[in-house]
């Protein structure tokens, strides 16, 4: 057991996280944000493992009234005196199917999935998951050099904090960016270093209508997964959001009336035309709680605040779920800390 992970488990063995999650009664909804369970290994975005995603559905299974978005309506009328939770996913991984669907099955666990069309009909990679690969590959090499194209570089000599800064300040470089330019980067970053695209499995319509009847509630994650934060033209932005949600649609013969936003970006112009759409949910990753039943437009969807889940200990998993990482946030920039 490494320091950190001994230093969760005397925090959550304290009977602070009990404290947090006392406090949660009433009109708080957790939204917990996953994406892929595997046990593949990614430094730059380690998968939830398999066990670890196990530990997680007992634990609010156990504590909590795990809900669909669409319960949210009925919240006011329950007698369930678990507060309300939802488990989010977004992308379509394969993974979903293999390792997700079983548990929430065995556990009887209600679940959202926000698809991407892109993936589903074409099994296409989403440019993150190929700048995660790109870094990834590069990391494990004794001797990187320098990569630039147009404007865009990085030279990393494999000390940890400078790959952590670089392939930050290159992912929201490219966040920017138009699809081409990314395209362009991510084939001219394969080329130059000679690296092979991942292959990563997305789950097909077929499993996507699996999932359904497993009771999973299908969203809409866009089309291609483009940035929003980037130049978009109406025609794209259309496809991004209309033509994926009636395709959806009419695939899984459902209303699709869950839109969760790439990377948690947007602009006006992005955010008209998803209102405009007849979404009743639009999903944000801002590791944030709802602190009320719904957040409302006027007279249009509810804003969701979801709090993103990442490889980590039980412990430190648990404690997250309560908030313990957002209060400690509050009071580091307060001035102050835990203890």
């Amino acid at each position: 057991m490494n320091i950190r992970d001994f230093i969760f488990l005397t925090i959550n063995k304290s009977g602070f996280r009990k404290a947090l999650y006392s406090k949660k009664r009433g009109q708080v909804i957790t939204i917990l944000n996953l994406h892929r369970i595997s046990e593949e290994e990614n430094y730059f975005w380690q998968p939830l493992h398999p066990n670890n995603f196990e530990e997680l559905v007992k634990y609010v299974t156990r504590n909590y009234n795990v809900i669909h978005f669409s319960d949210i309506v009925d919240l006011s009328r329950s007698k369930n005196e678990k507060p309300p939770l939802i488990l989010s996913f977004d992308d379509g991984y394969f993974d979903f199917v293999h390792h997700a669907i079983p548990v929430l099955n065995k556990y009887q666990c209600k679940s959202n999935h926000n698809i991407v069309i892109d993936c589903v009909e074409r099994n296409a990679t989403i440019w993150t998951q190929h700048l995660n690969h790109i870094f990834n590959e590069l990391r494990n090499r004794e001797h990187v050099g320098t990569i630039e194209f147009e404007g865009v570089r990085f030279d990393c000599n494999g000390n940890k904090t400078k790959w952590e800064q670089t392939y930050i300040g290159v992912f929201y470089h490219l966040m920017h960016m138009k699809h081409s330019f990314r395209k362009d980067f991510i084939a001219f970053c394969y080329q130059t270093a000679f690296i092979n695209p991942p292959n990563i499995k997305m789950m097909n319509w077929d499993d996507i209508r699996n999932c359904v009847r497993s009771g999973v509630e299908i969203g809409n994650h866009t089309y291609t997964h483009d940035s929003f934060a980037s130049e978009i033209t109406k025609e794209e932005l259309n496809r991004e959001v209309i033509e994926s949600k009636k395709i959806i649609e009419s695939q899984t013969g459902k209303p699709c009336t869950i839109f969760s936003f790439p990377n948690g970006q947007f602009n006006d112009n992005v955010l008209n035309t998803v209102l405009n759409a007849g979404y009743d949910f639009l999903l944000f990753a801002d590791n944030k709680f709802q602190t009320k039943s719904a957040q409302k437009s006027s007279n249009g969807p509810d804003f969701i605040s979801r709090i993103n889940i990442i490889n980590e200990s039980i412990d430190e998993m648990m404690l997250r779920v309560e908030g313990f990482h957002n209060f400690q946030r509050k009071r580091l920039n307060s001035g102050t800390q835990l203890g």
